[in-house]
């Protein structure tokens, strides 16, 4: 069962609160529906572009580590 604390609710109440400090958000991403929802905050006006985005590929359970899942 997914952690309550990465429930899309949790994650864009978290973000909206770091938009509201002035915060620049860093973003961690496990799997391409990560960058997805990523970009979907900053449409949303949850999160302030620009935002950083840390690709973690080759861990388990996760993208793998080939440029080709990028494509």
């Amino acid at each position: 069962m997914p952690s309550p604390a990465l429930a899309p609710g949790t994650l864009r109440a978290t973000g909206a609160r770091i938009t509201q400090l002035g915060v620049q958000a860093e973003i961690e991403a496990f799997d391409t529906g990560h960058l997805w929802f990523a970009r979907q905050l900053v449409e949303e006006g949850v999160l302030v572009d620009p935002v950083l985005v840390q690709l973690c590929m080759g861990v388990p359970w996760g993208a793998p580590d080939d440029l080709n899942t990028l494509t």
